[in-house]
């Protein structure tokens, strides 16, 4: 991939992490976007840690990336400080490997798209349990649907990076995906970085 920038949004409810050394794993690196007052700021100091700590984590990277998001929200739940809090957290996060594979986690209604030669490539799907589609989906998975929230069960998807068509990766929620497509934001930041323009 050809491009970085990390862009988190100006309200306090929104947070990222980009770590381009994950912990002790050479090679690896880590991008996440959380959108969700005081659950997404935890979720954005302890996702990555949680997943790189993960025994499953050299030998089996979906499991890992499961297993990180499960256990943040078990950890929350057994959080005193949490105890009272009833906000919730959509994540994203993106894992980009030595061997040039991109990994991509999401529960809630965030989004990751890969742009390769122009091309907007959905990495992850909505998670909107409005939708009957994804309401089964989550059902399917093992989890449940409750006053119209999702639990945190994270859909992950792999796919390998073709260096010469993989531009970028984007990871944004729900406030950019409610007004554009991901063509559009695709078009829009090739288009920008065409131009020079700076993106921030």
């Amino acid at each position: 991939m050809h491009h970085l920038l990390c862009k988190a949004g100006e309200l306090a409810w929104k947070t990222h992490t980009a770590t381009l050394k994950l912990l002790d794993k050479k090679g690896y690196s880590y991008f996440g976007v959380y959108d969700g007052e005081s659950v997404a700021k935890y979720c954005g100091n302890n996702l990555h840690t949680r997943i790189a700590k993960d025994a499953q984590f050299e030998t089996n990277l979906v499991a890992a990336i499961q297993n990180g998001f499960l256990g943040t929200d078990d950890d929350l739940k057994n959080d005193s400080q949490f105890q009272n809090d009833s906000s919730g957290c959509a994540a994203v996060m993106a894992i980009v490997t030595p061997n040039n594979e991109i990994y991509v986690g999401n529960a809630g209604n965030s989004r990751a798209v890969l742009s390769e030669d122009g091309i907007a490539c959905q990495m992850s799907d909505d998670h909107k349990p409005i939708n009957p589609g994804e309401s089964k989906r989550i059902q399917d998975a093992g989890g449940f649907v409750e006053f119209g929230k999702v639990n945190a069960y994270p859909d992950v998807k792999m796919t390998e990076t073709k260096f010469e068509a993989t531009e970028f990766l984007i990871l944004a929620c729900d406030g950019i995906w409610d007004c554009l497509s991901s063509q559009d934001v695709v078009s829009f930041i090739r288009k920008n970085i065409s131009e020079n323009k700076d993106l921030r």
